[in-house]
């Protein structure tokens, strides 16, 4: 489904992530191998595995088939401790979802959302990139070799002699190149089962170095988790901001609240605030 800048992506939280995102005008955006469902991140590298598997198989010549295997190995511990890091924050189309309330709003929540084309600028200055989720595993297939035979197609089948001198050649920066790529699009899978979420991802440039300032770290549930904050310091985003309130034994006081923790923002506008439709009980 593509978005027009008018277009409005949510992100469900928590009464106190509310409040945070609010107060200090940022997202969390968490580091990728820390997600809930961060298997869909190994699912881009096994496509990766599986693809070159298949090339070895049907390779002619020796050269070939000693590149791809030891491109296979460069790829055989790729996770949390060798990577690129990125950071995900997650949004979705969808304003007022049963399965999304309670996935990430046990206890009380909200879905705060915001205008696509805003998000999409303010992550452009801050190098991110806003892309949908890919479903479809045809699709994600299409991504993940395409990638492959981009970065490392011309080398593999170079007619150059295997092995290459240690130190020579372009192997070391194509292996870089290649997890650098695949650490970028392969946080946009994710399984079949969640399609009705209808997710978008801020992602970030995947980057190997600690960079002063930007990385953080909170507890989660005994996990010390790593995280960057994405910035939404523009008050054009903020005068149209929307939020829906989620199941609550409260509905009119928690509307009110939230419009009165809105209007604090300092653009003092009026906002949209309305109350699922969810009939979820769990009180």
């Amino acid at each position: 489904m593509a978005l027009h800048d008018d277009d409005f992506l949510y992100h469900y939280t928590t009464p106190d992530g509310l409040i945070g995102i609010v107060e200090n005008r940022t997202l969390w955006s968490t580091d990728v191998f820390y997600l809930n469902d961060s298997e869909e991140f190994a699912l881009g590298i096994q496509i990766a595995r599986d693809y070159m598997k298949d090339l070895k198989e049907k390779a002619n010549g020796d050269s070939t088939v000693g590149r791809l295997e030891w491109l296979l190995n460069e790829f055989e511990d790729i996770g949390p401790l060798r990577k690129k890091t990125v950071y995900v924050s997650s949004l979705s189309v969808e304003d007022d979802q049963l399965s999304q309330w309670r996935a990430y709003c046990r206890g009380g929540g909200f879905a705060i959302g915001f205008k696509f084309g805003r998000l999409r600028e303010l992550a452009t200055v801050q190098g991110f990139v806003l892309e949908r989720c890919i479903y479809d595993p045809d699709e994600q297939s299409q991504l993940i070799t395409g990638a492959v035979d981009s970065i490392a197609g011309a080398w593999l089948n170079s007619s150059t002699p295997w092995p290459e001198q240690a130190g020579e050649g372009p192997r070391f920066e194509i292996s870089l190149n290649l997890v650098r790529e695949l650490s970028r699009l392969s946080p946009m899978l994710k399984n079949q089962a969640f399609l009705e979420e209808k997710e978008y991802r801020l992602i970030s440039e995947p980057s190997a170095l600690y960079v002063e300032g930007q990385k953080k770290f909170r507890n989660q549930r005994g996990l010390v988790v790593p995280y960057r904050e994405f910035r939404l310091d523009n008050d054009d985003l903020w005068r149209q901001v929307r939020a829906v309130v989620g199941p609550t034994p409260h509905p009119e006081q928690s509307k009110a609240s939230v419009y009165a923790l809105l209007r604090s923002d300092r653009t003092g506008c009026a906002h949209d605030v309305r109350i699922t439709k969810c009939s979820y009980r769990e009180w």
